[in-house]
Formats: C-alpha cells, sequence, structure tokens
C-alpha cells in the first residue's frame, strides 16, 4: 500500500454499536471509515467509483437485496452471499476482511479458509487494525 493515501476503509454492519470500537481504532489509527448498514448502500458507493482500501463486513445481516433486485443473502448467509455473489466477482481488487461473533463457528472458520479471507471475532475488533494496514 503506498504510504502518501489515505487509508480508506468501508465496514459494513447493520448494528453501527456492535462495532464502535473497532471504528474508533481505525481512526485513531488514521483511517478514514465509512460505515454502511446494508449491502445497497456499500453498492451504490462502488459503483460511483468510491473504491475503498479495504471492506470490512459482517456475515449476520437482515435479508438483503442488490441493487439489481436480486435476493443476496439470509440473516445467517447474507456476508457469505454479498462476498462470494457480488464482491468476488465485481470487485476482486479489493481486499475483505469478515468480523462477526460468529468468527469461531467451524463452518464460518471453513468458509473463510475457502475463500482466503481473514476472518476476526467482534469481540476482538481492535485487531482489525493490524489486519487493515497489512491490505
Amino acid at each position: 500500500m503506498d504510504a502518501s493515501k489515505k487509508t480508506v476503509v468501508f465496514w459494513l454492519d447493520n448494528s453501527p454499536r456492535d462495532v464502535a470500537k473497532g471504528v474508533h481504532a481505525l481512526r485513531a489509527a488514521g483511517c478514514v471509515v465509512e460505515e454502511f448498514h446494508s449491502e445497497d448502500e456499500v453498492l451504490l458507493a462502488l459503483e460511483s467509483g468510491n473504491i475503498p482500501t479495504a471492506i470490512i463486513q459482517d456475515l449476520h445481516r437482515p435479508f438483503a437485496t442488490s441493487s439489481s433486485q436480486t435476493p443476496v443473502g439470509t440473516a445467517h448467509t447474507s456476508g457469505w452471499r454479498f462476498y462470494d455473489g457480488v464482491l468476488k466477482p465485481q470487485f476482486p481488487q479489493i481486499p475483505i476482511l469478515v468480523c462477526s461473533y460468529d468468527a469461531n463457528k467451524l463452518h464460518n472458520l471453513q468458509q473463510a479458509d475457502d475463500f482466503n479471507l481473514v476472518l476476526v471475532p467482534k469481540s476482538r475488533q481492535l485487531d482489525i487494525v493490524d489486519q487493515v494496514k497489512r491490505k
């Protein structure tokens, strides 16, 4: 990463209170953090050419639709589907990190490994700063 460029992070989570510590830590480390509460909000920003250094997303969000009105996921799979169906094919250049209360569940660990993604428990969201700075 070019040290002269600002590190811009999109953080997608429908519950901002859950990630406030991580957002604050990133901002304290000099990152610009834009918070998003839905997949549609992130897509609007990306499609307008606003490309971040990295995207951090939660796994569990309420059922959402993409800008094309195609179902993207359900409350328990939304994050993986959004990554695999939208972010990976349309924006493969953007590093993705996943932050979830369910980060230690075996199926999530396996999915993160399959996708080669960093999976961070929300209880350790302050570790996100180091992960983002490596991207």
